[in-house]
């Protein structure tokens, strides 16, 4: 049984029933646990509980300004398999919650600092075995597990990767930044420009990413943090995941949040 915040989601020997998500952001199944910011709108939790899903709320990080203090993709790294990156100074207990899981962590080596581009080392986008960031600034334990596991290391300038990019399949993007979509074209990742966004919400900020604000919650759903009718290029987006068979599924009726993408980690079998 898993207490979601007042309600109860009754799920007969559940551990048996999860496993680890092999593919960093590309579940196969059903997912049954996701990374989120603890300061998600508590109606998103909820959506998500409600679809039978625990959330593991990532704490604010010491050395990172507010509007991304608690974002899971900018401190933890889900590489593959089991194995999850993470910095130095993240909260114990999420560490120890995650080792509960059966995953193994690996402490990064590079201690983030508040501003750009010092915090981006761990917000690394991984698109099947493609691996999309500025790699000068990338956590070098990190950069070598990506190697070590034979993922392509494709050089952008934008050092927020993964806030910049929305997963849609392990070969299929949507991006508003136009050199991430210039480098996925040309390594062969269908890749769906859109309007740079002024809508999604970040607060602190002008505005948010779209990658930030979506995570995969099964192979063939979506989920975004607020309504798609609110992002510039909704029809274009719509089009983009029919072709591949992706169901939208809609955190919230309005306004489009940024929290630092919704990581899921582990499936139902």
């Amino acid at each position: 049984m898993i207490i979601n915040y007042g309600k109860e989601v009754d799920i007969i020997n559940i551990s048996n029933k999860l496993k680890i998500i092999k593919n960093s952001n590309l579940p196969d199944n059903k997912v049954a646990k996701v990374l989120i910011d603890k300061r998600m709108p508590e109606g998103m939790k909820k959506r998500l509980n409600d679809f039978g899903i625990e959330t593991l709320d990532i704490d604010r990080h010491p050395n990172l300004y507010e509007a991304v203090s608690c974002h899971p993709d900018m401190v933890l790294h889900h590489v593959h398999d089991n194995i999850i990156v993470y910095e130095p100074l993240v909260n114990s207990g999420v560490v120890e919650a995650l080792r509960d899981m059966g995953f193994v962590l690996v402490q990064g080596c590079s201690k983030i600092k508040p501003y750009y581009p010092h915090n981006i080392a761990y917000n690394v986008a991984l698109v099947g075995k493609n691996a999309f960031h500025n790699f000068k600034y990338t956590d070098p334990v990190l950069k070598q597990l990506l190697v070590n596991n034979n993922f392509k290391l494709i050089h952008v300038n934008q050092g927020y990767a993964k806030c910049s990019i929305c997963i849609v399949d392990e070969n299929s993007i949507i991006t508003s930044d136009k050199g991430i979509h210039k480098q996925a074209v040309k390594h062969g990742i269908d890749s769906l420009l859109i309007p740079p966004q002024k809508s999604i919400i970040l607060k602190g900020l002008d505005h948010g990413f779209i990658g930030g604000a979506t995570g995969k919650l099964a192979y063939n759903k979506l989920a975004i943090c607020g309504s798609l009718i609110n992002i510039e290029g909704c029809e274009m987006i719509k089009n983009f995941l029919k072709v591949r068979n992706i169901e939208i599924i809609e955190l919230g009726n309005d306004d489009i949040y940024d929290v630092g993408t919704i990581i899921p980690i582990m499936e139902y079998n």
